[in-house]
């Protein structure tokens, strides 16, 4: 589980960094992108004002991959 927590905590700075970036991306007007496994994720996502989406299958892909990168970083 260890690895589980340095992740969050890895998720939260990440979000907290670029936090101020993406309110400036989406003041100017650039496409973000979000990631979604419900529908009610997706409706956040376009509420924040997210405009290219990612969903079910695509999210379950990316979520596989960010856990494999590290790995392959290191081999």
């Amino acid at each position: 589980m260890r690895g589980d927590c340095d992740c969050a905590a890895a998720g939260r700075a990440i979000i907290e960094h670029l936090s101020p970036r993406v309110a400036l991306e989406l003041k100017v007007g650039i496409a973000l992108g979000a990631a979604a496994l419900t529908r009610e994720q997706t409706q956040g996502n376009i509420r924040r004002g997210h405009r290219i989406l990612v969903y079910g299958f695509d999210v379950l892909m990316l979520r596989q991959h960010a856990r494999q990168a590290p790995e392959w970083a290191r081999s």
